[in-house]
């Protein structure tokens, strides 16, 4: 977490509040989603379908918030 708050503190002059933690978070969950989707469709374009069913099934156990889990209807355990 030290790099995020000084790259956040260098990029906008100001400390992080704790929405720009959760949103750094669901911003590595959606990338991650879509890297996996992509992956699972063989290097092409993915479908929406998709990248929500590979976003559902991302664990970040590194998380600025702590781990993110998901279920398979994509609520937060």
């Amino acid at each position: 977490m030290p790099d995020f708050i000084r790259a956040y503190q260098t990029l906008a002059k100001r400390p992080p509040s704790a929405s720009s933690v959760l949103g750094y978070d669901a911003a590595t969950v959606a990338l991650e989603g879509l890297r996996r989707a992509i992956k699972t469709a063989g290097g092409k374009r993915p479908t929406r379908a998709g990248v929500a069913l590979a976003t559902h099934g991302v664990p970040i156990e590194n998380a600025l918030s702590g781990p993110l889990r998901f279920n398979r209807a994509g609520d937060l355990l």
